[in-house]
C-alpha cells in the first residue's frame, strides 16, 4: 500500500461530524468517543499519566525526579484509605494534588500557596473522601469549597480560585478509588475552558437552557442535559474527551450565528457594581435588586450563592459581610439549602422565595 492509498484509507477513521448553524460540528457518539479513546491511549503524551505503576523516581543525590503520576498516586490513596492506614495520608495526597496539577497544567501553584493549601482541604475530608464522592450533592459541594480562592497570599503573588483543578481532582479520584464496573467511577465531568467554550453549539442545537460557567454545579447539569438529550448512552468522561480532543485547536475558528435576544421585563438599573468600598449594604441590595429581576421575569424563586455576589463584586475578602446580607435578606418560606462547616464562606446558598413576601 502506497502513500495515496494511506491516505485515502485514513478518512474512514475520522471522528464523525454534521454540519450545525453554518458550521462542523462532531457528533456525539459512543463510535467517536471510542476512537478518542484509542487516540489518547496510544499518544505518548499521555500514556504516563495513567499508568498506575508510574512511581516516583530519584536522581542520584536522592532529590525526586519525577514525582508519579496521577494513577499511581491516587491508587495509593485508595489503598491507604481501604487499609485505614493514615500514617503517610498526607504525602500521598499532596503527591496526588501535585500530579494532577502536573499533568492537567492547572497552575494552581502561581499564587505561591496553591499546593500546600489544596492539600490541607483534602486532608481535612481525606478519611471520608470515598463516601463525600459517592453522593452526587456532597461531590459537588466538596468541589466547589476545593475551589475557593486560596488566603494567606503575599504581596507578590496573586490568590486565585481553582475551580479546574477541584473538578479534576475529584474525577481522578473517583476514576482510581471505585472499581471498574462502580457506576461512580464517572460521577464528575471535568471543568474545562475548552469545554466552556464548546458548550454553547450543543445548548443551541439541543435548545436547551443556558447555564453559569462560573459555577460547576451549573456546569454540571448543563452537561447532563446536553449528554440526555444527545440520545446515546454517554459517560461524563467520554463527552470530556470528546469535546476537548476535537475543539481545543477549533474553537478560534467556530463562530455561531447570533439569535435575537429575548425580551425580558425591565427592572431598575443594577447600580451595584465592582468597586474598590464595598459593605454589608452593597451585597444586600445586590440580592434585593436579583430578587427584583427575577421576580419581574416570571420567577417565582431565585436561589442566590455567596460566591455569586463575591465574583460580580470582585471582593472574595469579604465573604463574611456577604454572608450575612444574603440572610439578612432571607423571609420566611426562604430555605438555605447549603450551610458551610464554618458558617461563612462562598459556598453559602440560599432560595429566596418570591410571590408571598417579595
Amino acid at each position: 500500500m502506497g502513500l495515496k492509498e494511506e491516505q485515502k484509507l485514513k478518512t474512514k477513521y475520522l471522528l464523525a461530524t454534521e454540519e450545525f448553524d453554518g458550521i462542523q460540528i462532531v457528533k456525539l457518539t459512543t463510535d467517536n468517543i471510542a476512537r478518542v479513546e484509542a487516540m489518547i491511549m496510544t499518544d505518548s503524551g499521555y500514556a504516563k499519566s495513567g499508568d498506575v505503576n508510574a512511581c516516583p523516581t530519584y536522581k542520584k543525590n536522592g532529590d525526586e525526579d519525577y514525582s508519579g503520576s496521577t494513577a499511581y498516586w491516587m491508587t495509593e490513596l485508595k489503598r491507604a484509605l481501604e487499609s485505614k492506614n493514615t500514617s503517610n495520608l498526607r504525602n500521598i495526597v499532596n503527591h496526588a494534588v501535585v500530579a494532577v496539577d502536573k499533568e492537567n497544567s492547572t497552575h494552581i501553584n502561581s499564587d505561591g500557596v496553591g499546593r500546600e493549601q489544596l492539600t490541607d482541604r483534602i486532608m481535612a475530608r481525606a478519611q471520608s473522601l470515598k463516601e463525600i464522592l459517592s453522593n452526587v450533592d456532597s461531590g459537588l459541594t466538596f468541589i466547589e469549597e476545593l475551589a475557593e480562592i486560596t488566603t494567606g497570599v503575599d504581596e507578590e503573588h496573586k490568590a486565585r480560585t481553582n475551580l479546574s483543578f477541584a473538578s479534576k481532582f475529584a474525577h481522578y479520584a473517583c476514576f482510581y478509588l471505585f472499581e471498574e464496573d462502580d457506576p461512580r467511577r464517572d460521577n464528575f465531568s471535568i471543568y474545562d475552558n475548552v469545554l466552556n467554550k464548546a458548550l454553547p453549539i450543543y445548548i443551541k442545537k439541543y435548545n436547551l437552557a443556558s447555564y453559569d460557567p462560573d459555577s460547576y454545579s451549573s456546569y454540571y447539569k448543563c452537561i447532563g442535559d446536553i449528554i440526555k438529550s444527545s440520545g446515546e448512552d454517554l459517560s461524563r468522561n467520554g463527552f470530556d474527551h470528546l469535546i476537548w480532543y476535537y475543539y481545543k485547536a477549533r474553537l478560534d475558528s467556530i463562530k455561531l450565528k447570533k439569535e435575537k435576544a429575548s425580551p425580558v421585563l425591565k427592572v431598575k438599573e443594577n447600580k451595584h457594581v465592582a468597586s474598590e468600598t464595598f459593605s454589608t449594604q452593597d451585597a444586600y441590595e445586590y440580592i434585593l435588586y436579583l430578587k427584583e429581576a427575577a421576580k419581574a421575569n416570571g420567577k417565582t424563586e431565585i436561589t442566590i450563592k455567596a460566591l455569586d455576589i463575591a465574583r460580580h463584586f470582585k471582593r472574595y475578602d469579604r465573604i463574611v459581610p456577604m454572608c450575612g446580607a444574603m440572610r439578612k435578606a432571607m423571609n420566611p418560606g426562604d430555605v438555605i439549602i447549603h450551610t458551610p462547616p464554618k458558617g461563612n464562606s462562598t459556598t453559602l446558598e440560599i432560595k429566596y422565595m418570591l410571590n408571598a413576601y417579595f
